[in-house]
């Protein structure tokens, strides 16, 4: 048998065509989806384009967007070097369910 890391057995297996055709497959499938995607996009801007209100909520939005997302990077609680993340979980929970 072959290299398995390096695919050299497939050259010389009965599974090749099975294997050539999933592949070819795939490939169809990810093209498919970065044409609708394409489409959807192109679509998008184009509404953004003739629609002026739609270009200032966007905007809006991805600030807002962001400011979100940096407040939460930055208000993570202080862990302590003694428990992990998941038993600090569990203890929250339980302290909750008046457990």
């Amino acid at each position: 048998m072959g290299d398995l890391e390096s695919g050299l057995w497939i050259s010389n297996s009965k599974l090749r065509p099975m294997f050539e055709e999933r592949m070819r497959s795939g490939q169809q499938h990810l093209g498919s989806l970065i044409r609708q995607l394409d489409s959807i996009f192109c679509t998008g801007m184009v509404f953004l384009r003739r629609n002026s209100n739609a270009k200032i909520f966007s905007l809006v939005y991805l600030v807002f967007l962001h400011l979100w997302v940096i407040y939460i990077l930055m208000s993570h609680a202080p862990v302590s070097e003694d428990t992990t993340g998941a038993v600090i979980s569990l203890e929250n929970i339980n302290k909750t369910g008046g457990i």
